[in-house]
């Protein structure tokens, strides 16, 4: 049987899409264990160069003043988080209310 030839750009490409390991091998029609054993630096690279590629897009919607992914990066990579104030004050908030009867319609 003539050996198999693997595209090693075609994992990588859908490796940086972020393709699962399943899906990349249906793809190239390799087992998962073909792929951890003869392709996995190709597979990790592709993986690695497309979630540094999804950062700097981030990075960019950021810089251009998009506030919703300022707040992302911030929590997500800074640790910012919401900070809730509590009052000092324990008491419960004043309640009134008036009750109208047929009278007052």
């Amino acid at each position: 049987m003539p050996k198999k030839i693997v595209d090693v750009k075609e994992i990588e490409r859908l490796a940086f899409n972020q393709c699962t390991k399943i899906e990349i091998c249906t793809s190239v029609g390799i087992t998962t264990t073909t792929l951890d054993r003869k392709y996995k630096k190709y597979y990790e690279k592709g993986k690695l160069l497309g979630k540094a590629h999804i950062k700097q897009l981030q990075m960019e919607k950021a810089e251009k003043g998009d506030v919703k992914m300022m707040i992302h990066l911030g929590k997500n990579y800074c640790g910012q988080k919401d900070q809730h104030q509590e009052s000092q004050d324990k008491q419960p908030l004043p309640f009134q209310f008036t009750i109208k009867t047929e009278k007052d319609k």
